[in-house]
């Protein structure tokens, strides 16, 4: 298998875990925030994150991108995939959740809670409606938005929708304060993220290749 080094310097990495974790229906405290929350927040987060910089064309790398970027804010590194890594040519969604859920629960005071409910809810791994719930696809209310909803996709570089910047940012001054400073705060650590879900999505795009970090 074909190695490639991601040419960003990474110290004490966050390897994604291999094995599957059980999170019980008890432990799901943050499906219990409005839907116009969830929706306004994710919008805010990604108008102040991403910005206008390119990003994956492929819901699961931008969740990638997501889920890097808050877990580098609440535990100061970022992820990459394990090596060799089984699931690389199928990238699964539950591997995101595996490495954000323990570490909002090891870090839980880094953020605030409405924002952490936001994200953890369109974040979260089930069956997809749009397949049939007997298909066996996993995927995020976020992955499946992003093609729909999210990014512009007549253009060469895939960006945010001129009007979702324009929207998210007036609705980011309309939040309460503690959740703009947690959007600020993860957002500071998104373009590191982008920058990784970007290389990882063009290197695996042709073929499942092994991929290490530097540092």
């Amino acid at each position: 298998m074909e190695k490639l080094t991601v040419s960003i310097p990474l110290v004490n990495p966050f390897i994604l875990p291999l094995e599957r974790l059980q999170t019980r229906s008890s432990d799901l405290w943050f499906f219990r925030e409005s839907q116009r929350f969830y929706h306004n927040c994710t919008l805010a987060f990604l108008a102040r994150g991403i910005g206008r910089n390119t990003c994956p064309s492929n819901g699961k790398w931008a969740a990638f991108a997501v889920s890097g970027a808050i877990i580098a804010a609440l535990s100061g590194r970022f992820i990459i995939l394990p090596e060799p890594c089984p699931w690389v040519d199928r990238l699964e969604v539950f591997a995101f959740w595996e490495g954000l859920w323990p570490t909002v629960c090891e870090n839980f005071e880094g953020l605030d809670r409405s924002f952490l409910a936001c994200m953890l809810a369109t974040l979260y791994p089930s069956l997809d409606y749009y397949h049939g719930f007997d298909s066996g696809i996993v995927a995020s209310p976020f992955c499946k938005d992003w093609g729909r909803r999210w990014f512009d996709p007549n253009i060469e570089s895939v960006r945010l929708w001129d009007f979702r910047l324009k929207e998210g940012g007036k609705i980011f001054e309309s939040l309460p304060e503690a959740v703009q400073g947690s959007i600020i705060k993860v957002a500071c650590y998104f373009p590191i993220a982008l920058e990784i879900s970007l290389i990882y999505e063009e290197a695996l795009r042709p073929r499942a290749v092994q991929i290490s970090s530097l540092g």
